[in-house]
């Protein structure tokens, strides 16, 4: 039986607060929101910073908790251009004691001055601004925080002796707030078999979730079902688990993200990929959670109050679209169950020459092969967009890496769950600054 808890995980709900969504429809327009964060953040009052350009990058709603939206900017200053990201959280109510709630859980982990430039209030229309890193929720982040403290703790953990904290820089990469972190510690001193610094990779996850013991255990588990040393499809070797800061720690794949290759190298990516996909869906691993049609169905319900609040010039489309993919979707419920990654696109691959390396395995789930299937060439179709291209060889690529060794999946599943991640992407980007124009185009594929 589905876990309930995971089906309707990252399920987005619009809030009834008329204010709220009265201030989030502000936030999500540019040019009112470069006006806020010239005045209030810190940065841009420094002699010669100008604030040029404001982007929406993407929408996370937490129901009655408001919501998060990551944004860039871009500066220039007599040091030259900058960019970098700011979340901007919309806050029910209480915006004061939000601040004074996030800053105090903060405080005696993150330097006074760091803390003071990179948190703020815009109090009059309940906003809080900060830079990534800074999150009360992820308690790996002291890894950032306290290097002085942490660090000795991780090397004598791992018996690296070599190691020591002044020859170690620590960069984070990616930053989910409330939800995720994941860092990259490098050690400029020692060098590995390509001549590049050794690093890891450090995942925080949020306090009090089991995502990131359950990542951990299927990532050894992969490991020793085929996916480690030598193979030529690998997942990351997980070193340690630390309980306590909810961390896991692994080594660093080599290779590049296969959404940046071009050219004969992204074609034999693509087909890496597919050969990816078989194994991970002929490997016999139990995650203990299941998922189906039917919560498929209910994370897009979920989607559709917020999507049609947010554009309601596309409500129409989306709500056609939805019963469309329901219907569908309906039809799928008799399915062979084999392991699946759940959120399976072209930026879930590492390549290495002829080597795949797979990661992210956070929503680990038995389930229908035609979802990971539907989700990969979804999102092709969305690069086709985005790339204004005709990808339809990379999609032969990767689907005859796919069936070299594994069935068809049942008819028409592959199409339902096509569908349904093309309805999910135009709700994901309808407020991108820079793709929201690919919601209507991604709803008319999805009613195809």
């Amino acid at each position: 039986m589905a876990d309930p808890a995971f089906a309707m995980e990252r399920k987005p709900q619009v809030s009834d607060h008329s204010l709220l969504m009265e201030r989030l429809l502000l936030v999500l327009a540019p040019q009112w929101l470069s006006g806020r964060l010239a005045d209030h953040w810190p940065a841009f009052h420094q002699d010669g910073m100008v604030l040029s350009d404001c982007r929406i990058e993407r929408l996370h709603a937490r129901g009655k908790h408001g919501f998060f939206v990551d944004c860039s900017v871009d500066t220039q200053s007599s040091l030259g251009r900058r960019q970098e990201t700011l979340f901007v959280e919309v806050v029910p109510s209480g915006a004061r004691e939000r601040l004074r709630s996030v800053t105090r859980r903060l405080h005696g982990k993150v330097p006074g001055a760091v803390l003071e430039e990179g948190i703020r209030l815009v109090p009059d229309q309940g906003l809080l601004l900060r830079k990534p890193g800074l999150d009360e929720r992820l308690p790996g982040l002291n890894f950032r925080y306290r290097p002085e403290v942490y660090l000795p703790c991780l090397f004598a953990k791992l018996g690296f002796n070599g190691w020591d904290v002044p020859r170690t820089a620590i960069e984070l990469i990616n930053h989910r707030l409330g939800k995720r972190a994941v860092l990259r510690i490098r050690n400029a001193a020692i060098r590995n078999g390509n001549g590049q610094p050794e690093s890891l990779i450090v995942k925080a996850s949020k306090r009090g979730s089991d995502s990131g013991r359950r990542a951990h255990l299927a990532s050894r588990a992969l490991w020793q079902g085929g996916f480690g040393g030598e193979s030529d499809v690998r997942v990351p070797r997980s070193l340690a688990f630390f309980q306590d800061l909810n961390t896991e720690i692994m080594e660093d794949l080599p290779g590049h993200s296969l959404n940046v290759l071009k050219g004969n190298a992204r074609m034999a990516g693509m087909n890496l990929a597919g050969r990816t996909l078989a194994k991970l869906h002929g490997t016999a691993f139990d995650p203990e959670r299941q998922f189906t049609a039917r919560d498929e169905c209910a994370l897009l319900s979920g989607w559709m109050p917020l999507f049609t609040a947010l554009r309601p010039e596309l409500a129409q489309n989306a709500q056609a679209a939805f019963a469309r993919v329901s219907r569908d979707l309906g039809n799928c419920n008799e399915v062979r169950r084999v392991l699946l990654h759940r959120d399976y696109h072209d930026k879930q691959i590492l390549i290495d020459g002829s080597r795949a390396g797979l990661i992210d395995f956070d929503t680990l789930c038995l389930g229908d092969p035609a979802l990971d299937l539907g989700n990969f060439l979804a999102h092709l179709r969305l690069s086709e967009l985005q790339e204004q291209a005709d990808l339809s060889s990379l999609r032969e690529a990767f689907l005859m890496g796919y069936l070299e060794d594994v069935p068809q999946p049942a008819p028409g599943h592959l199409e339902a769950y096509e569908r349904s991640t093309l309805l999910r992407l135009a709700c994901i980007y309808a407020v991108s600054t820079r793709w929201r124009h690919l919601s209507g185009s991604l709803l008319r594929m999805a009613l195809e």
